[in-house]
């Protein structure tokens, strides 16, 4: 698992299932969805289709650094009330359930 296949748009289904065409081979597939850590996963499709692959996300990446820290608890205080970047969970401003991501999230950072 060394060299960069390709990079994917992919949308997801209703129950979060998406799909990818990728080479035969055991591979190392990450997802970084703007405010969320990314996660990578081995899969091993040598055999086949692969079914079930999971990603575990955490959310609370504001500054979209990989990371959550000062910088991403700043840009929430910041924008507190209004919205923008920092509305981590999409509801159209910034309040309480993103700041409470950045807390609980805070010091994660996702995998390289």
């Amino acid at each position: 698992m060394g060299n960069a296949y390709g990079e994917a748009t992919v949308a997801l289904a209703e129950d979060a299932a998406f799909s990818l065409d990728v080479p035969r081979g055991q591979l190392s597939v990450s997802t970084k969805p703007s405010h969320w850590l990314r996660r990578s996963i081995a899969v091993d499709t040598r055999s086949g289709d692969v079914h079930g692959a999971v990603f575990v996300l955490v959310n609370g990446d504001a500054m979209v650094d990989n990371r959550v820290d000062l910088l991403d608890l700043h840009e929430v205080l910041t924008a507190f009330g209004a919205g923008g970047p920092a509305d981590l969970d999409e509801s159209g401003y910034v309040g309480l359930t993103d700041l409470n991501m950045v807390l609980v999230a805070f010091g994660l950072e996702g995998d390289p």
